[in-house]
């Protein structure tokens, strides 16, 4: 992992990205209620713009309590309910409030017995997992979602948190780099991986390419209050830059 391919990153993010990966179950449901899939795709796009607001959470919860409201075997609309409930409990990185991630465990999994074959759930139930520190479910769960198939970002994101959690950074960076280089259309997923990569860096003592991560992060989300805050405590704590990390700080509190 060299200068260099911080710079191929670079060059990747700025080109055109893929268009977005829509599961056979996720299809299904489009076919079979169109109204209602219109519906639970309003709440996963605010969910994909979510960054800490707690309105945008309301908002998606109303659409999805609608939906299953009208259709109580919906199941985009429970896996989509696991991803609100995760992010309801988030406080800070690996830290939730105790026990909010039990409520987004069983929206997947329902939504998982509704639809066996459901490989974008299984995905999600690997990252719940990994937040949960079930590893060994987590890396199940990811498996079951491969052996039934998915292109889904978020495979290779998942796969990579799990791999950091378990100390093999290199692995994980090539999950990373492997979701830049699909140029997904899934905003989310894309600055997810950009911020992985950046993690990877800091793990490995690579400052100089962590920097260069996080200039490539607020390129792409220059809006993004985390990743500032996130800039400015790397540059406090690791890279020896007091009056940048108070510039960027302010950024983040802006």
């Amino acid at each position: 992992m060299k200068k260099s391919i911080a710079f191929l990153i670079l060059l990747s993010s700025l080109a055109a990205h893929a268009e977005e990966w829509i599961s056979p179950i996720d299809k299904k449901y489009s076919t079979k209620n169109p109204k209602l899939y219109s519906e639970m795709s309003h709440a996963k796009n605010i969910l994909d713009s979510w960054s800490g607001q707690g309105e945008k959470l309301i908002e998606a919860d109303t659409l999805l309590k609608g939906v299953l409201k009208s259709d109580g075997s919906f199941a985009p609309a429970y896996k989509e309910y696991g991803r609100l409930y995760i992010m309801a409990g988030y406080i800070n990185y690996n830290n939730f409030e105790s026990g909010s991630l039990n409520p987004a465990e069983a929206s997947i999994l329902k939504s998982i017995e509704i639809e066996p074959s459901y490989a974008d759930s299984y995905v999600l139930l690997g990252h719940l997992y990994t937040n949960m520190q079930r590893y060994s479910d987590a890396e199940s769960a990811l498996k079951k979602a491969e052996s039934i198939g998915t292109k889904i970002p978020w495979l290779d994101l998942n796969w990579a948190d799990l791999l950091i959690k378990r100390d093999k950074y290199k692995e994980a960076f090539q999950r990373y780099q492997s979701v830049i280089k699909t140029r997904t259309s899934n905003r989310k997923a894309y600055a997810n991986a950009l911020s992985g990569l950046t993690t990877v860096y800091r793990y490995l003592g690579q400052y100089d390419n962590a920097n260069n991560g996080f200039k490539q992060e607020i390129s792409y989300e220059p809006g993004n209050a985390w990743v500032w805050g996130n800039y400015s405590d790397f540059l406090l704590f690791d890279y020896n830059d007091v009056d940048g990390a108070i510039v960027k700080g302010e950024k983040a509190s802006a």
